[in-house]
């Protein structure tokens, strides 16, 4: 689980879940970070749940390496919170949940 905020940037979002897995990604070229991370978490040995919390824009999952399409086989579960339901909507949420204003 990683906090993004306002300004996510996507070498730092793949190095963190790099990280977690045991992975270390070589050279700073986004789609070869991609396609590593993305082997990574398509090996069949693996389930992966991934956490964003506080997510301010869309991220695009596929561009990160994330496995998140019609391939079910290979898929990631992945969960993020935010204030904005067009940014589910945008990176293809299949279940939204509505949760009203927390108090302290």
């Amino acid at each position: 689980m990683k906090v993004f905020s306002q300004q996510p940037d996507s070498k730092i979002i793949q190095g963190e879940i790099a990280r977690e897995i045991g992975l270390t990604l070589a050279g700073n070229n986004l789609w070869s970070r991609e396609d590593q991370l993305r082997t990574r978490l398509m090996d069949q040995n693996n389930r992966i749940f991934i956490i964003f919390d506080d997510v301010w824009k869309a991220l695009d999952l596929k561009r990160l390496g994330i496995p998140s399409d019609s391939n079910h086989k290979h898929q990631c579960k992945v969960t993020f919170t935010t204030c904005f339901r067009s940014d589910c909507e945008a990176m293809g949420s299949q279940k939204t949940l509505d949760v009203g204003m927390l108090s302290e």
